[in-house]
């Protein structure tokens, strides 16, 4: 699992990489008289496949932003009940998407569905970026719903400062 999800970080990288190298190829050759022809569609590809791969790396590395104003004024316990919720909430919506979402990809593909534009990309391959981000987000909430549900902890990207106060009340024998 761990695997999959740093190869979808590096897909998004990857993604990202591609879009600089067309919108940079555009700015440096529209002056010369030089068209990149479907610049903006492959741009907005690129950027919808740097996003969906990228969301389900940034969660499961933990450096997925958490508003957690409520969630730290409620009891141990009950937070507990309240993640494990969440979790598998958010991974049977997740699931749904990628149900849905498959389902456009492999209609593209059996209708040999094609971009708009000078170059004709098969539709089915951005499509295909959105089942398979939601796919991995929806294991990666389920791997973290039984890690709660087994007791373990599962953390959020945090400040500096939360840290060293965490860090802090961890070496003066105190709970954070």
């Amino acid at each position: 699992m761990d695997r999959l999800i740093r190869c979808a970080g590096a897909l998004s990288v990857l993604c990202l990489c591609g879009m600089v190298l067309v919108l940079a190829a555009t700015l440096v050759l529209r002056p010369v008289g030089i068209l990149v022809p479907s610049s903006e569609i492959i741009a907005t590809f690129l950027m919808v496949g740097m996003a969906l791969f990228g969301f389900v790396y940034a969660y499961a590395e933990r450096v997925h932003i958490r508003v957690d104003t409520l969630h730290r004024r409620i009891p141990a316990v009950p937070r507990r009940w309240i993640e494990v919720v969440s979790h598998f909430g958010a991974a049977v919506l997740c699931a749904f998407i990628t149900y849905h979402s498959a389902g456009i990809a492999w209609m593209a593909f059996r209708f040999n569905d094609l971009s708009d534009g000078l170059v004709a990309i098969p539709m089915w391959i951005p499509l295909g970026a959105m089942p398979v981000g939601f796919g991995l987000l929806t294991l990666a909430l389920l791997r973290d719903g039984a890690r709660l549900l087994r007791g373990q902890e599962v953390r959020f990207g945090t400040s500096e400062k939360e840290d060293a106060v965490a860090l802090a009340s961890k070496e003066q024998g105190g709970a954070p």
